[in-house]
């Protein structure tokens, strides 16, 4: 009605308020007074509110009930304001946190009324929880991965800096979060090339690089950090630590590279193998015949000097093949237990006349060493090559050349990683190290320093190296050489120990005395010219030769001989019939026939295609007659 009072609605207008608006008794925290939002908030109607004295203590979160009514009581005594957070439980069960904010009334210095608004802050807690987790979860998978998160605002100023990858490089966030490119700069100067890449992300380029910083190798991914406009705002880069793969992608390449290697030099040295044995029968013809003819000349003349001649270049073309068949490693070797560094102590005086006047030769000899089991006569070719090859590294400057034996020990990751000798094992060995102070050698040079007839000086064959690493494979070792240009260079060689053995010392064999004897001598092998050179000499030696071109000739023609046969000589490699399967018909018709191998291969491989209890004698091509002698001899029974 018109000019009626305004008579305003104050129970609309607490409702109106974000809260549950309400007043206590200052002494018994009993309400006087709760808006209605109190009955939708909690589910609780305001008439219990207002008549259960204990209402508000009792639905209180258990775990707060503890410290709220105290902490209410004593701030009304001191009569200060206050506020606090909570946790109420609802009707439902629902737990619901307020942020109760109390006003204390006081009149003439007594409190009379406590007065309050409980805001609802369930949604923020929740958010807040979520968010705890949810940065708890991204600190643990940041913790236990090989990782850094880091972010830098617009003004290159890092604001984010976690992972468990920052103890490696001996960093912390506390040193990077808070700082600019520019005083982290000043700060870790050895990080000049990473904070680099963080002013090219800054700039807006996005990009993944490989950094190192304090032995770390990472993989950093850098990516522009964006507002909620869409506008660029900084720079968010993830660190992975790729140290380990990268090792391992390094050494899977010096391994690859190493057996590409072995598998070359082992390619080389059957390829060499081959040639050896075929050039041997070749010399088998010419040295020979040679042989024969000094035989029938007379004792003075001119002809007899040019068939000397051809006889001493046959010899040294057949020392060539030793060379080739010591690099194939398949050699023969008479090994006994040897003192290494007595060897050594004995050649020095060769070693002095075999290097330049230029060179310093200094001998470092352990002492009491276990003995090695070796063929003297190869291990000192082997000390011989490289202490020339050290002189050569020399030129025409002057330097020294350093030779050491001693004891090492091979673990199992130095056996694995062992050069030229796959199957190294783990165990002791003796070293013999030659180094020099010369000009040292480039990768490409080092890479093919092994290889027959390769060679960096103006004359030579490049057999040196090739034989000395032929050699000791032969003998189950390895060589491995460290060297770069301008530092010199040493060559290790290894070679098992033999634990327990005595070292001896070798006696040279008797003179060759000369020998004639008589009956039947089956000869096969299917090089004609071999066939009738060894076929001339036995007869010089008082035999009667049956020559047969193939091992099915021979058991065809002894099958049809009833008489009585001294022994058969016979080749290892025949194309139709090889010699072990001769050797072993021959025997099953002659069960006592002896019986005498000739190769062009060295003795241990010729008897590795024989059965080992065929008790042959060994004849390596070429061999002169008073050769063939000896080993009829030793194979026939005394007269």
């Amino acid at each position: 009605m018109a000019g009626s009072p305004y008579v305003p609605d104050y129970e609309a207008l607490l409702d109106s308020v974000d809260g549950i608006v309400w007043e206590a008794d200052p002494d018994t925290l009993v309400f006087r007074f709760v808006s209605q939002k109190a009955e939708r908030l909690l589910g609780y109607p305001r008439d219990l509110w207002l008549k259960e004295p204990a209402f508000w203590v009792e639905h209180i979160h258990p775990d707060d009930r503890n410290w709220v009514p105290g902490l209410c009581r004593r701030e009304t005594r001191a009569q200060r304001p206050h506020e606090f957070e909570y946790r109420m439980i609802a009707a439902d069960g629902r737990v619901v946190w307020l942020h109760d904010i109390c006003s204390v009334g006081v009149e003439q210095g007594r409190v009379v009324s406590l007065r309050g608004v409980m805001v609802d802050i369930t949604a923020q807690k929740q958010a807040e929880e979520a968010l705890r987790i949810a940065s708890e979860r991204f600190r643990t998978v940041v913790g236990l991965a090989p990782i850094v998160i880091f972010a830098l605002d617009r003004e290159g100023v890092v604001d984010l800096c976690e992972g468990s990858l920052l103890a490696r490089t001996g960093l912390s966030s506390d040193v990077i979060v808070g700082r600019s490119i520019d005083e982290l700069v000043a700060a870790i100067p050895e990080a000049e090339q990473v904070l680099a890449n963080w002013r090219r992300a800054l700039a807006g380029e996005e990009f993944t690089v490989q950094e190192e910083l304090r032995g770390v190798v990472a993989e950093t991914s850098y990516r522009t950090r964006r507002d909620k406009q869409g506008e660029p705002c900084g720079v968010l880069g993830l660190v992975v630590d790729v140290t380990d793969r990268v090792r391992a992608e390094k050494d899977r390449r010096a391994i690859e590279s190493q057996m590409q290697h072995t598998q070359k030099l082992e390619s080389l040295g059957v390829l060499a193998g081959g040639v050896a044995h075929d050039f041997n029968n070749l010399l088998m013809a010419v040295l020979g015949n040679a042989d024969l003819v000094l035989a029938d000349l007379p004792g003075s003349g001119p002809a007899r000097g040019k068939v000397e001649r051809i006889q001493r270049a046959a010899r040294a073309a057949s020392h060539l093949t030793q060379q080739l068949l010591s690099y194939a490693g398949t050699g023969e070797l008479d090994a006994h237990p040897l003192d290494l560094s007595s060897l050594v102590a004995e050649m020095t005086d060769l070693l002095l006349v075999s290097i330049s006047k230029k060179a310093e030769l200094h001998c470092d000899l352990a002492d009491g060493l276990p003995p090695v089991v070796a063929d003297a006569a190869r291990m000192t070719q082997v000390i011989l090559n490289l202490v020339v090859n050290a002189s050569d590294a020399l030129g025409d400057e002057s330097g020294e050349i350093h030779v050491r034996t001693g004891f090492f020990e091979a673990d199992r990751e130095c056996a694995a990683q062992a050069l030229f000798h796959g199957d190294l094992e783990e165990g002791p060995y003796l070293f013999l190290d030659v180094s020099d102070t010369g000009v040292g050698m480039d990768e490409a040079t080092r890479s093919r320093i092994f290889d027959p007839f390769f060679t960096t000086k103006f004359v030579g064959r490049g057999l040196g190296l090739a034989t000395t690493l032929g050699i000791v494979r032969g003998h189950g070792g390895t060589v491995s050489v460290y060297s770069e240009p301008g530092e010199g260079t040493r060559f290790r060689v290894l070679l098992p120990c033999a634990m327990g053995a005595t070292a001896v010392r070798r006696t040279p064999p008797a003179a060759e005395v000369s020998w004639r004897t008589g009956g039947t001598l089956l000869v096969v092998d299917d090089e004609p010219d071999v066939r009738e050179i060894v076929q001339e000499m036995a007869e010089r030696l008082g035999f009667e030769v049956h020559a047969a071109a193939c091992g099915k000739d021979a058991l065809a023609w002894l099958r049809g001989h009833e008489g009585p046969l001294a022994a058969a000589l016979l080749d290892v490699t025949m194309p139709d019939m090889g010699g072990d399967a001769v050797a072993r018909e021959l025997r099953r018709i002659r069960p006592e026939l002896p019986l005498v191998v000739m190769s062009g291969f060295d003795e241990d491989h010729a008897r590795t295609n024989l059965l080992a209890d065929l008790r042959v004698g060994y004849l390596q091509k070429p061999f002169a007659r008073n050769e063939l002698a000896r080993a009829l001899r030793d194979v026939l029974p005394d007269p």
